[in-house]
């Protein structure tokens, strides 16, 4: 237990120091001021959404209802205490990530004899991830209330799971998949302790109930494109008109065929997609072969499938958003894939990884002032 916590401060230090590295390399080269950075993306819509609070959304943050309460709330507590929105949206962003990669490192230990290894290589991989987690995005609060959703459900303590996973919908809706995924679960571990399930029911859906019933208490009868956000367009971050589930593949096939995306930009979303592939194609071979499933394939082949069965509006759509969009298994993947890995063929994989990331970050830099259109 005292190892596992020393271990567990390291890899908090550790993913610190590298946020704070790579953002300071990232001010370094673009020429930008921190408080610059910090409107990049929808940096400047969580802060917005944040000085609305206590009563999220209203005044000018009524027109970011595509963005979900739980992050800018965060925000809004620290502030309180460091009265500086930019600091308070960095402080949060970057130590939700680092505390994600430590509950990381406390799941791959139910797995792996190298958990730490493993840990040091999602602190930096995918590449989307690391770059998510040094601009202002709502992933990293995100992750870390759903993988301390994830280590309860594989420790067993299925209510305090619910009760993250449930939380975790209040930052990114596609939490609401994995609610419904991991109670079917729970029916499957606990067949006969029908008052456990019905209280992590509750738990798991009760937050995001609460939130549609304030926004509709709060703004009703409001815009048509308001009322619709929260069960349509915010399920992917798409526009408010809704989203169009299809055959697997099809959505990378429209936006391939999309002449108005760049072709490095298709290469590095189809390379991520066929990544993502690989492996959900070794887990479904393994659950047939051994025939049974695992937690591990629970948690991945479904949210796979969803993700590239799922479209926008625009076809182009699904190859901006799909990297971004596949990080809730990733940390399932790494696992899955990396657990009886040797210690030198992890070295070599966390190198490589690091190395990637850094560049990756870099390029988004470049992307956002407009030199290349590519990620």
């Amino acid at each position: 237990m005292k190892k596992a916590l020393q271990n567990g401060i390291l890899i908090f230090c550790i993913a610190l120091v590298i946020r704070l590295g790579v953002l300071a390399l990232i001010v370094f080269v673009s020429g930008k001021t921190v408080e610059q950075l910090s409107l990049w993306f929808d940096g400047a819509s969580y802060q917005t959404i944040a000085q609305s609070f206590p009563l999220p959304y209203g005044g000018e943050a009524i027109e970011h209802f595509r963005h979900y309460p739980l992050f800018p709330f965060i925000i809004y507590i620290v502030t309180v205490v460091i009265k500086n929105s930019v600091i308070s949206s960095y402080l949060t962003v970057i130590c939700a990530s680092a505390l994600s990669v430590v509950i990381f490192y406390y799941i791959a230990q139910q797995f792996s004899a190298a958990p730490f290894l493993l840990a040091c290589i999602f602190a930096v991989f995918p590449e989307k991830w690391l770059s998510t987690s040094i601009f202002i995005y709502s992933e990293p609060v995100f992750m870390l209330f759903f993988l301390a959703g994830i280590l309860c459900y594989v420790k067993k303590e299925y209510r305090y799971g619910a009760l993250f996973i449930g939380l975790s919908c209040l930052a990114r809706p596609v939490g609401i998949f994995f609610a419904a995924l991991f109670f079917l679960w729970q029916r499957k571990e606990q067949q006969r302790c029908l008052k456990e399930q019905f209280w992590a029911g509750v738990l798991l859906f009760i937050p995001f109930v609460v939130f549609v019933l304030y926004l509709k208490y709060r703004f009703s009868p409001g815009p048509a494109d308001i009322q619709a956000m929260p069960s349509s367009g915010g399920l992917v971050t798409m526009p408010a008109q809704g989203i169009q589930v299809l055959f697997p593949f099809v959505p990378l096939w429209q936006g391939l065929c999309d002449h108005s995306v760049l072709f490095l930009r298709k290469i590095y979303s189809t390379s991520i997609c066929l990544l993502y592939t690989v492996v959900a194609g070794k887990m479904v071979f393994d659950a047939v072969r051994e025939k049974t499933i695992t937690f591990l394939q629970v948690w991945y082949i479904p949210y796979y499938l969803f993700i590239v069965s799922v479209q926008g509006n625009v076809p182009g759509d699904w190859l901006v958003a799909a990297p971004r969009f596949f990080l809730p298994i990733a940390p399932a993947g790494i696992v899955y894939i990396c657990r009886n890995w040797n210690r030198r063929l992890l070295v070599s994989f966390l190198t490589a990884a690091f190395v990637l990331g850094v560049i990756f970050s870099l390029a988004v830099v470049e992307m956002h002032q407009g030199r290349y259109h590519v990620v």
